[in-house]
């Protein structure tokens, strides 16, 4: 099991506040799991095992250090609900002492959506240097959410939903991948509307750039109908 980016409390700390007094083995197998859960399926198993080899030159280090980013506020934010009770032969109970009392519902829930918004920001940041450097992270490929990626719809990525989609999305990647199962679903019954052949004909046109204004302006149609007007985070 490969194991994560953050291994002290101090590689914690440059990522998330924590109390002087927090013991870094408490964390760790919600670091595992948010390993597991938001660094491997996003960089695959190949790239994580190359950044653990490789010397850390200036890029290697900034990919470990967004993954690491990622990681930390992401760990702890799924970890906030248990870290504050504790499980004993008196079931689910609160720990107070004479300096600390326990933080309300609503600050706690503010705080753990603040980490979940660094996290998946950072996460953002860290596929968008990939993206930029594709040719230098072959193993990048083998991941899932690269696998995951096509390019055979109407619009393909962030910046094709937002620039062509008319959907302010801040080009988040992420924010783009909650909504492919949606513009599938919408894709497939479009096909169903005009047919298959004129289907890939207007994709067709799309990838060559053809200047064919009236298929141009059968695509703008078909993007107006993919509009959404309320999108939300991946969280």
């Amino acid at each position: 099991m490969t194991q994560p980016f953050l291994q002290t409390i101090d590689d914690l700390r440059h990522t998330v506040k924590v109390n002087a007094s927090f013991k870094f083995e408490i964390l760790e197998p919600y670091l595992q799991d948010a390993f597991d859960r938001y660094i491997v399926p996003y960089l695959g198993e190949a790239l994580v095992d190359r950044l653990y080899r490789e010397p850390l030159t200036e890029d290697i280090l900034t990919i470990k250090t967004l993954a690491s980013r990622t990681l930390g506020p992401l760990a702890v934010a799924i970890a906030s609900p248990e870290l504050g009770v504790l499980i004993g032969d008196s079931g689910h109970t609160v720990g107070r002492n004479d300096k600390f009392t326990v933080a309300s519902d609503q600050k706690i829930a503010r705080s753990e959506e603040s980490m979940q918004e660094r996290g998946w920001n950072n996460l953002d940041k860290l596929l968008e240097h990939l993206g930029s450097h594709e040719n230098d992270y072959p193993e990048w490929k083998e991941s899932r959410y690269y696998k995951n990626q096509a390019n055979d719809h109407y619009l393909n990525s962030a910046r094709e939903f937002q620039d062509y989609g008319k959907v302010n999305i801040d080009y988040s990647r992420l924010t783009f991948e909650k909504f492919r199962p949606l513009l599938d679903t919408l894709e497939m019954k479009l096909c169903r509307w005009i047919g298959t052949t004129l289907d890939k004909s207007l994709k067709d046109t799309l990838r060559t750039g053809v200047d064919d204004p009236l298929r141009i302006k059968l695509i703008d149609y078909i993007l107006s109908l993919i509009h959404i007007s309320e999108p939300t985070r991946p969280y």
